[in-house]
């Protein structure tokens, strides 16, 4: 498959990039993403600001209000996508972050921890991975005893670049060392 492939270039390159050893991948389908969220019950986040952002061909709605609040799935794979803003891809970027915690709070929760083997069909449905689904249980079981303290996310340094009229995020390799080193180093 084309996305396998893909999935096996991008792990190559985060590994020259990064100088580690890459193990694992795993790539979201938004759509399959917004299914096992409502099988969830929904996530908690935090909208930050006004959302709103219509592309017709890209059959895209974004209309989220601010505030703390429960988002269905099409809800926060609106969150997901939204980058219209001062900080466009970049505050994208944070958002992501930001519901991965909140992912990660949710299905470590003990209510939903003990439905994963029957929510395991759902999640698979919306991931690309190499791992197989009792890896993917014994990552949870391991993270779920790891404080949310230590559990570290970052974006690498870098600048904005243009090719073609596409932005890309160009790392800058001195700060993206020491994020490395601060991530691999403990």
């Amino acid at each position: 498959m084309i996305l396998e492939k893909i999935a096996k270039l991008t792990k190559k390159y985060v590994e020259k990039l990064i100088g580690v050893k890459v193990d694992h991948y795993i790539e979201v389908n938004l759509e399959g993403a917004s299914k096992f969220i409502d099988e969830i019950g929904g996530i908690v986040l935090k909208v930050p600001h006004r959302m709103q952002y219509t592309d017709v061909a890209g059959m895209l709605d974004i209309n989220l209000h601010p505030g703390i609040q429960l988002l269905n799935g099409k809800q926060a794979v609106e969150y997901l996508r939204f980058r219209h803003d001062n900080l466009g891809d970049i505050g994208r970027v944070k958002r992501q972050q930001e519901f991965i915690k909140a992912l990660f709070k949710k299905a470590l929760d003990p209510v939903v921890f003990v439905k994963a083997p029957i929510l395991i069909n759902s999640f698979n449905e919306a991931i690309l991975t190499d791992l197989k689904p009792a890896e993917i249980i014994k990552i949870a079981s391991f993270i779920r005893n790891v404080p949310a303290s230590k559990r570290k996310i970052a974006i690498l340094p870098g600048t904005f670049g243009e090719l073609n009229g596409v932005s890309f995020w160009i790392p800058t390799k001195k700060e993206t060392k020491e994020i490395v080193k601060e991530f691999f180093d403990d």
